[in-house]
């Protein structure tokens, strides 16, 4: 099998996978608002689909790649504040250098993992 769940794999799984033929895919979605008939996570559920269809493709197209999905990262405009809404939160914008620093620091983290 070509095709792991991050959160499923130990470390010494991780390590053993070959670095120069392993992709790291890291699904990033807001939580916000589509009205009143949709859940607060349709994008989540859009990009999770997406980098699970990138992940089967890359593991059907390249033979002896590997592929690690990363858990799903719940960034940018947390906006749930909507006149008529039973339920009221507080609104949560995450602004842009605390969203490069988050994406920077993550691809850091995979960068030290493919050069140990």
């Amino acid at each position: 099998m070509s095709l792991y769940r991050l959160e499923e794999l130990s470390t010494r799984a991780l390590d053993r996978l070959p670095r120069e033929q392993t992709i790291v895919i890291l699904p990033v979605s807001p939580l916000e608002e589509h009205g009143p008939h949709l859940p607060l996570g349709v994008d989540a559920f859009t990009a999770e689909h997406f980098a699970r269809a990138l992940a089967a493709r890359i593991v059907i197209e390249r033979a002896g790649w590997c592929v690690v999905l990363a858990p799903l990262l719940h960034l940018g405009s947390f906006t749930f504040d909507h006149v008529g809404t039973v339920y009221r939160f507080p609104v949560f914008r995450t602004n842009f250098p605390l969203l490069l620093s988050l994406l920077l620091g993550a691809a850091a983290v995979v960068a030290l993992w493919l050069l140990r």
